[in-house]
């Protein structure tokens, strides 16, 4: 949301800038430059600029509303994303195979395992989101303690302490549920193909793509 009020905030600076780079960075031909600037649609964001701008002078339930609608868009977006994604797999899958597909039947095999790809995309983060989770409760006591929230704003011994035990925590913490998101993040690609591909559920999918991964360790890394 900040990342968007600044973008927002920016007006049409951010179109000029991306202007100059294309001009000066990526043609030596200021005229291909420009034709190519010129396939990319100038929106004006100052209606959204307004929207947001009156959201907020509403309070908390602007800031709700606009948290909510965020947070929707990003489903909406995401499960679309998913489902181009087995889209493009199912159809890979068919032409590997030598069978017929078109785009509507991508599209519907995509649909249909849309949501077990959205269980397969949304287990490697829960590791280190539980270290995260578990770091903050972990943190309240620790800065109660050492005399509130006020410790981290002031310069000191103390507030030396706090910050080196915190980060020791969040590194036992971090390091190895990183290491676990990383791997499952890294089994989620071959898994998705094997939920489309063989028809298997979001665990099995694991399992097959850790076997394939196990027994093709070099060639896959």
């Amino acid at each position: 949301l900040g990342i968007l009020m600044v973008i927002l905030s920016a007006g049409g600076r951010s179109y000029n800038l991306i202007t100059r780079f294309i001009n000066e960075r990526l043609f030596t031909t200021p005229q291909l430059g420009q034709g190519i600037v010129g396939l990319i649609p100038r929106v004006r964001l100052e209606a959204l600029r307004q929207i947001l701008a009156s959201a907020i002078t509403m309070g908390l339930p602007g800031v709700l509303l606009i948290l909510v609608g965020s947070i929707v868009l990003a489903i909406v977006l995401g499960m679309l994303y998913l489902i181009v994604r087995g889209a493009v797999i199912a159809s890979a899958g068919a032409a590997y195979h030598d069978q017929p597909s078109d785009l509507g039947m991508a599209l519907a095999a995509g649909w249909r395992k849309a949501w077990h790809l959205l269980i397969i995309v949304s287990i490697p983060p829960i590791p280190i989101t539980l270290a995260a989770i578990l770091l903050v409760i972990l943190a309240v006591p620790i800065i109660q303690q050492a005399g509130g929230a006020d410790i981290l704003f002031n310069a000191g011994a103390e507030r030396r302490s706090v910050v080196l035990t915190l980060a020791g925590i969040g590194a036992l913490l971090f390091i190895p549920t990183g290491l676990i998101s990383f791997v499952l993040g890294l089994l989620a690609q071959p898994a998705q193909r094997a939920c489309l591909l063989e028809d298997l559920p979001p665990v099995r999918a694991f399992r097959r793509a850790w076997a394939v991964i196990r027994a093709n360790f070099f060639p896959a890394i």
